[in-house]
């Protein structure tokens, strides 16, 4: 890449919610619009992980979907609990998370696969 294009994409990526917590297994990000600052209501732990995770919240899951950083999906998971256990093949990668809740309502995690 040219001028140092490649540094700027990669941390981009790695750190596309603003904020960067080392030595942290846990991602519970923060969504922040123009009202509103929230906390989100579902956790991914490990994170980073070898594939194998497990996603927890306060609310009800309706879908879990999986997909890569060029916005393919690659695998969807259907939920009716608070707690999942996902066991996947993902290669080693970055990958984005969407948990769907009732109402239209979403989150999306960063999660890592080593």
């Amino acid at each position: 890449m040219i001028n140092g294009s490649a540094v700027y994409q990669a941390r981009s990526i790695l750190d596309w919610d603003g904020f960067c917590v080392q030595n942290s297994n846990k991602s519970s990000q923060i969504i922040i619009d123009e009202n509103t600052v929230k906390r989100n209501s579902s956790t991914v732990y490990p994170n980073p992980s070898n594939g194998a995770f497990k996603i927890e919240s306060t609310e009800i899951m309706q879908l879990v979907t999986i997909y890569d950083l060029k916005g393919l999906k690659l695998v969807e998971y259907p939920v009716e609990s608070m707690l999942i256990d996902i066991v996947s093949n993902l290669k080693t990668g970055i990958y984005i998370l969407k948990v769907s809740f009732e109402n239209d309502q979403f989150e999306t995690h960063k999660i890592s696969i080593h």
